[in-house]
Parts: C-alpha cells; structure tokens; sequence
C-alpha cells in the first residue's frame, strides 16, 4: 500500500517486503528542477534541505531523520 501526505510539501511512502521504507518528496519552486540538476546535488544536501521542509510533518518528519544519504 502506497501513502501520500500533503502539507508545505507533498510526500508519497511505502514499505517494502524487507521492512524498508521508500519515500519520494516534492519540493515548493516556482521552476521544476530538471533530471540533471536533481543528480548535481549530492544524497546528503537533499536531506539537509528536505529536513527543515518537513519538520512538523507527519510522517515525513519522522522519515527524513532516519533517512541515511545513499551515494
């Protein structure tokens, strides 16, 4: 089962047969990034810009302080 939760932010989650969670998240911009731009900016900047984003939001708070950068 897929979730989505909306707020400043929009986010879309789920739970894989191992227990992980995979979660995908928009970001607020008055022009869409393209492909290119989103792989220039490294796992571990996302999440430091995502987090303040999400803060207060359930449950995408929650999930991005337990999201580790993937490289």
């Amino acid at each position: 089962m897929m979730y989505f939760t909306f707020g400043r932010a929009f986010l879309g989650h789920w739970a894989l047969p191992d227990s992980r969670i995979v979660w995908f998240g928009s970001l607020p911009s008055e022009d869409p990034l393209t492909a290119a731009q989103v792989r220039a900016v490294p796992a571990a900047e996302w999440l430091e810009r995502l987090r303040p984003l999400y803060a207060g939001h359930v449950p995408g708070e929650t999930l991005l302080a337990r999201a580790a950068p993937r490289t």
